[in-house]
């Protein structure tokens, strides 16, 4: 039993539990939540509640062979995805990698469950996943498909999570591996299972339709200016010949403007401004100011009220949840709280994370309208509809506009760009005359955003429906 006393649960174990099938020193394993769904799993089984095993109902599972990965410039190598990177829309590598085992790679319709760190999160492989590394931080499981939702939505009810976590070992960083996931009992409902199973292969369909028009876009963006590579190799002659090998450059004194950091003075980020200029003075397109298209709003830091009720509390959006693709681990603040229309979101607004990780974005889309969102979430507001804001977000994930957000950081320990104001307002924008052209690359984004929102809703009802299928049975049987 559980006491709790300052905070620190604590609780006694009876020597019992020890036994010739279990050695587990780990207190998760024997937590009362953890016990509640073994003791759940096997009341369903004696009241005739068919169970398998996932070793039962797999064709294989597996954790690729550790090997040293060797990263290089994006020009030299494939596109790798660390168990972060897999979750992210648009689906985008941050690094790349020169050499890597073959079965780093996977293909369609595999369930791919993380076992590093945050361990059993999940998320159902598809088409556009071949062509990236995939980190061995992720374990491959191969499953029937008549069985492959199923399987999904079941490891995402709070039993399923329970049962991963039961397994966990580690002090530091947590892990699990594929042996655990292969002895995951799972309860069988049948007269609900082809529901569960069809409407998660659908969401995620959905889903990579989705991060596929996301993808299309970005390329259509680059096809469309028809600018050149912005990056080491492009600017080595005439800079320095070390720029390509260790980044290193010189800057005059006269051009120093009282910044000795090194990201303001790239020689990519000039190179970056001709190009838009040049590109800027052809009848096509036209160059603005970031202030000419969206007010800029900076919400002042506040208190969060944290509440678990539903009924009086909105979703709190940080900064590692705009680029999710589902968003984990959200937290709820009191709808009452003071002042709290400062930190409400609307529909067609673009947020950008303003401290730590610096340039990451998302539209806020339908789904997301009134939700609230920390002070380190920047807003762009569009202003009189004066650019689809589809468009501008597809602009500002752009390279033309990343170099020109890495040129503005601050900070030394953590970047900042909060604080930024008016080099915030001078970010250059490219755009069409053409404003069909426009409409046209920015209608697709928004409905991206929205397919991916539309997904969630059918994956969340799934899951709903087997969690409730669940506690039903138990409740039936005791």
């Amino acid at each position: 039993m559980f006491v709790e006393d300052d905070n620190i649960e604590f609780f006694n174990l009876n020597t019992k539990y020890f036994n010739k099938d279990n050695y587990s020193l780990n207190s998760s394993f024997y937590q009362n939540d953890v016990e509640l769904y073994v003791m759940m799993i096997k009341i369903f089984e004696e009241n005739g509640i068919e169970i398998k095993k996932i070793s039962e109902i797999s064709y294989c599972n597996y954790v690729p062979n550790r090997a040293k990965t060797i990263f290089v410039e994006k020009e030299n190598g494939f596109p790798y995805l660390s168990p972060k990177d897999t979750f992210t829309f648009p689906l985008s590598a941050e690094k790349y990698s020169l050499e890597f085992p073959e079965s780093c790679q996977v293909i369609d319709k595999w369930l791919l469950i993380t076992c590093s760190g945050t361990t059993g999160r999940s998320i159902i492989s598809n088409n556009l996943f071949k062509n990236f590394v995939i980190s061995n931080d992720m374990i491959r499981l191969s499953v029937s498909s008549d069985y492959l939702g199923y399987i999904y939505a079941f490891i995402n009810t709070n039993m399923g999570k329970n049962l991963i976590k039961r397994h966990e070992y580690g002090s530091t960083v947590k892990h699990i591996n594929p042996e655990h996931i292969e002895l995951l009992k799972i309860p069988i409902f049948y007269e609900l299972k082809d529901e569960i199973n069809d409407l998660i292969i659908k969401s995620h369909e959905i889903r990579e339709n989705a991060q596929f028009s996301m993808q299309t876009s970005i390329k259509n963006l680059y096809d469309f200016f028809n600018l050149p590579i912005i990056g080491p190799k492009q600017i080595k002659n005439g800079i320095d010949e070390n720029y390509d090998k260790n980044r290193c450059f010189n800057v005059n004194a006269n051009q120093l403007q009282c910044r000795f950091d090194g990201s303001f003075h790239d020689p990519i980020y000039t190179n970056n401004m001709k190009n838009l200029s040049k590109k800027a003075e052809s009848d096509e397109f036209y160059l603005c100011n970031l202030e000419d298209f969206v007010d800029i709003y900076v919400p002042p830091r506040f208190k969060r009220n944290y509440v678990d009720d539903e009924n009086e509390s909105v979703p709190l959006l940080q900064g590692s949840h705009i680029t999710q693709i589902k968003p984990q681990g959200l937290k709820r603040i009191y709808s009452g709280m003071k002042n709290i229309e400062k930190y409400v979101v609307k529909e067609g607004m673009i947020l950008l994370t303003g401290s730590g990780t610096i340039g990451n974005l998302s539209l806020v889309s339908k789904y997301w309208d009134n939700w609230t969102a920390t002070n380190h979430l920047i807003r762009f507001v569009p202003k009189n509809e004066s650019i689809n804001p589809g468009y501008l977000l597809l602009f500002l994930l752009s390279d033309y506009a990343q170099i020109q957000l890495d040129h503005i950081v601050y900070g030394s320990n953590v970047d900042e760009i909060a604080e930024s104001g008016d080099l915030l307002n001078k970010i250059k924008i490219l755009a069409p005359y053409d404003k069909n052209i426009e409409n046209k690359l920015g209608d697709a984004v928004i409905e991206a955003y929205n397919n991916r929102d539309k997904a969630n809703l059918i994956e969340e009802t799934a899951i709903n429906k087997l969690e409730s299928k669940i506690n039903e049975t138990y409740s039936k049987f005791c």
